[in-house]
């Protein structure tokens, strides 16, 4: 007796009554079926959590950065001149001098400058490079505080992450991102930010 031919089993399978089970169309090679619902939710979960623990500096980074520009907004709507306290006040004046004093053709000025400060001069020092490439403003001085904050925070997870687990070096890092005196800290010009920020990467 012959097979059935194939034109015999689509009218079988057409027929009314008649039950098919479809089989599922193999994707290419290595391909992963995406997954739905709750457990495709716990899956990128789960995907996530092992990145940042894989990465714990880098995650830090990567919040300090959103930090950074927060910050930076609030510091050029709500920092003005008539908002400086004395200290602020003085320091930034410093950076205003070292920044005048930036020239091709006396490349001594700042050096000397800097020898005649009786502050700390590193804050000051370090907030001539956004008045050199922004306008002459305190508030493009003040930019460099939330920058030290993130240094400080990465610094931070990463001491840790040698002492203890990468999950104790996120939470330390984003306990220094998120502290209220450190938080005050990156809007205004104070000198404390800088030595903290030294001594993360020094350590």
């Amino acid at each position: 007796m012959s097979p059935p031919r194939c034109g015999t089993i689509a009218a079988v399978s057409d027929a009314p009554g008649a039950t098919s089970v479809a089989t599922p169309r193999p994707g290419p090679p290595g391909e992963v079926p995406p997954s739905t619902g709750a457990g495709g939710a716990r899956g990128r979960l789960t995907a996530a959590r092992g990145w940042v623990l894989r990465h714990p500096v880098a995650t830090v980074a990567l919040v300090a950065l959103v930090h950074v520009g927060a910050t930076a907004v609030w510091i050029w709507h709500h920092r003005a001149l008539g908002a400086l306290d004395p200290d602020e006040a003085g320091y930034i004046a410093d950076a205003l001098r070292y920044q005048r004093d930036v020239s091709p053709d006396a490349p001594l000025a700042v050096p000397q400058r800097v020898g005649e400060t009786v502050t700390a001069p590193l804050v000051p020092l370090l907030a001539v490079v956004p008045l050199v490439l922004g306008p002459r403003d305190v508030r493009s001085a003040l930019l460099v505080q939330p920058v030290l904050l993130a240094v400080a925070a990465v610094g931070a997870a990463g001491i840790t992450r040698r002492l203890a687990t990468s999950g104790w070096a996120v939470v330390a890092g984003l306990v220094v991102l998120g502290s209220p005196p450190f938080v005050l800290a990156a809007s205004a010009f104070w000198l404390g930010l800088g030595a903290a920020a030294a001594m993360a990467l020094a350590v």
